[in-house]
């Protein structure tokens, strides 16, 4: 699964990845959000900004993240299985509504001999942004009952890195299929698979990633020894 992760773009960041490439155009970049900041430890239920195309217009906006309690768990419903996306309910989502979601990294929790869950920064090996593939629809929020418009995230199987930290790993799109990705009349079967590893890395960082509400530049600092003897991130076999 992904349940957390980091984005430390600005908005003029965002607004030039949101182009594609594409020259701006006058007047068409979307305000900045008074509540926009960059974020190390972007949880569930929050928003985040999000690139989609809606009545046939490409654009960047802030969306929640998640489609509201799941009916078997009382989880919030935030990721979608690449092996499933193309069957009920998420049919419609994958051939209408797919979705860029920018991001600088993500986390995920390693299970060490001593049976304690480490906590995992997965990302690029030269630190650049990319983009998780994702599907959005409108949601009814069960706290208001107000229409709002809600993302997932894709998951896929892990490439050689991401398997030695967690049995998942998201969808991440090569910047070359970003278009096709929001674009296709067909839904891109071929790109759900796992991002190539040897793009990448990973390092164990420090517990307070645990804390949803703590959002601050030292989670992304190394993990200290651990003194229960389990390796940490140096010796990780990545």
């Amino acid at each position: 699964m992904c349940g957390r992760y980091t984005h430390l773009l600005t908005w003029k960041q965002l607004v030039e990845f949101s182009r594609l490439g594409e020259p701006a155009a006058a007047g068409d970049d979307p305000p900045e959000p008074a509540a926009f900041r960059q974020r190390y430890n972007l949880a569930p239920t929050e928003s985040a900004p999000v690139v989609r195309i809606k009545v046939d217009k490409r654009e960047l906006v802030v969306l929640r993240w998640g489609w509201g309690k799941m009916k078997v768990t009382p989880r919030e419903w935030i990721n979608a299985q690449a092996e499933k996306v193309a069957t009920p309910p998420y049919r419609e989502s994958f051939r209408l509504r797919r979705c860029l979601i920018p991001v600088s990294g993500y986390y995920e929790w390693r299970k060490m001999p001593s049976g304690r869950r480490a906590p995992h920064w997965l990302g690029m090996k030269d630190r650049s942004p990319f983009a998780l593939g994702g599907l959005w629809k409108e949601i009814t929020n069960a706290k208001t009952g107000e229409l709002q418009d809600a993302y997932l995230v894709i998951t896929c199987a892990p490439n050689e890195l991401t398997a030695q930290v967690h049995d998942r790993m998201p969808l991440i799109i090569d910047p070359a299929n970003y278009d096709r990705w929001l674009s296709a009349d067909q839904p891109p079967v071929d790109l759900l698979k796992p991002y190539p590893a040897d793009r990448m890395e990973a390092y164990e960082v420090s517990t307070k990633i645990n804390k949803p509400g703590y959002d601050a530049p030292d989670i992304l600092d190394p993990a200290a020894p651990s003194p229960d003897g389990d390796p940490t991130a140096p010796e990780l076999p990545l």
